[in-house]
């Protein structure tokens, strides 16, 4: 792993969760290909492609991006 690391030149700290997550889905879904397609695709197309999903419910918590006079809710 830390040769893939070197080379790929992205930081430990986002590689690691990413190769623990896919150790989990291997785990998780042994032998059940079609139940792995199906949560990787809902994954896909429920989550948002930039943020993070904890992003969202905090800035609409914090108020920070509402505009004066408008209710602005983040789906």
């Amino acid at each position: 792993m830390a040769a893939k690391m070197k080379q790929s030149g992205t930081p430990w700290f986002v590689i690691l969760p990413y190769y623990a997550l896919c150790a989990f889905l291997d785990i998780v879904y042994e032998g059940r290909p079609l139940a792995r397609f199906w949560f990787l695709e809902t994954v896909a197309r429920y989550a948002p492609p930039s943020l993070p999903p904890s992003l969202p419910p905090s800035l609409s918590a914090l108020r920070v991006f509402r505009p004066r006079g408008r209710n602005v809710t983040f789906h």
